[in-house]
């Protein structure tokens, strides 16, 4: 990850998250924060592309704790969502 890092301050690239949407599924003690990641770099337009972040946050010993961290370009993975998406039929692959 440092390596990133030291690219993006390289290449002088500005990124940031704008956050639309947050939700909490209970089922799944998910959180859900989905928005826009922008970067744009000196000499560049901006891209735009949405994002979604995934989190399951406990509390250990009063402190909070990430318990898991996933990151996807699409909307959230709630479970009414994905229910919808493997109920419809698959395409045949040729």
């Amino acid at each position: 990850m440092s390596d990133q890092i030291k690219a993006i301050k390289m290449d002088r690239v500005a990124i940031s998250f704008t956050p639309r949407h947050v939700d909490y599924e209970a089922e799944t003690n998910k959180v859900f924060v989905s928005g826009e990641l922008k970067s744009q770099g000196p000499s560049s337009k901006p891209d735009v592309k949405p994002r979604t972040y995934e989190f399951i946050i406990a509390i250990k010993n009063y402190r909070p704790r990430l318990e898991y961290i996933d990151v996807y370009p699409d909307s959230p993975r709630t479970l009414a969502r994905l229910k919808i998406t493997h109920a419809q039929p698959q395409e045949a692959k040729p």
